[in-house]
């Protein structure tokens, strides 16, 4: 991969992550019964990003919206993702994706599952790209405490005049949540992309607390993203984004504390909807 091609993928990834009803529910048998048990998240926020490399300093805004369907039948979880995303910075780039998750839950010990999603970018300045991704996730439930931690391989075609390739890059994720109350979490994470045998590398993090209503279907946001690009020939672009916003509930999820909708239904989207994820 040289040093062209390096840049324009980085490029690529950092403007995919910076650009980044009601149902019947019988959730406290569903792992014991035949009994299907569902729910709903849909999240909207508004964020402002900066940018640092060595040509100056740059900011901007966006706009996120995603939505997710859970779905637990006996032990078996499936999760279906959506999201779109707009940003107005050094020209306007649009975002959205697809994803799925699916493996096996249980709300007292965690989860294990296979992942994958695809996202398309489009970009004012022609740059134009596809994201294929696909990878495994755990989270381990302590009383208070959540660790987990996902692994996995991302494919990425630019469609510049050239037309890129960036082969296959891995990447790697460890994450920590903390239950301060039933209804109050904060969290952070830090994960790592990288070709494999090529020098470059993108760092990817970010902190968040959400407070929660009792009995509600809302819950409130603050998060921080940061996404650190080194091309591996000394450049280098560091990016600070700055959400806030909320998650709406529905099915099974309604009026369920956000420890509980955590552990019995949503698993990090992984859609590229902020600076922080990739997975």
């Amino acid at each position: 991969m040289n040093k062209r091609i390096s840049f324009l993928l980085l490029s690529s990834l950092f403007l995919i992550a910076s650009s980044s009803l009601s149902f019947a529910s019988d959730h406290t048998a569903h792992e014991t019964s035949a009994l299907s048990d569902t729910a709903v998240q849909v999240e909207a926020s508004v964020g402002h990003f900066e940018i640092e490399d060595d040509f100056g300093d740059t900011d901007g805004q966006s706009i996120n919206a995603t939505g997710s369907f859970a779905f637990n039948l006996l032990r078996a979880h499936i999760q279906l993702d959506s999201m779109l995303r707009y940003e107005d910075g050094d020209g306007s780039v649009t975002t959205w994706g697809l994803g799925g998750h699916y493996g096996l839950r249980d709300e007292n010990r965690g989860h294990v599952a296979l992942n994958t999603s695809f996202n398309r970018l489009n970009a004012s300045d022609n740059l134009n790209s596809k994201f294929y991704r696909i990878g495994a996730e755990g989270e381990y439930f302590f009383d208070r405490l959540t660790i987990g931690g996902a692994i996995g391989a991302l494919h990425v075609i630019i469609n510049d005049e050239d037309g890129r390739d960036s082969g296959e890059l891995h990447y790697y994720k460890g994450a920590v949540r903390y239950y301060i109350r039933d209804n109050l979490k904060i969290e952070g994470s830090f994960g790592r992309v990288k070709a494999e045998g090529e020098d470059g590398e993108i760092d990817y993090t970010h902190l968040l607390a959400e407070y929660g209503f009792a009995d509600r279907p809302i819950t409130l946001f603050t998060r921080w993203n940061g996404l650190f690009i080194d091309d591996g020939d000394g450049d280098e672009v560091d990016t600070h984004q700055f959400l806030v916003g909320f998650k709406m509930n529905f099915g099974g999820a309604r009026n369920e504390t956000i420890k509980t909708n955590d552990r019995r239904y949503f698993s990090d989207r992984c859609l590229f909807e902020n600076v922080a994820a990739i997975c």
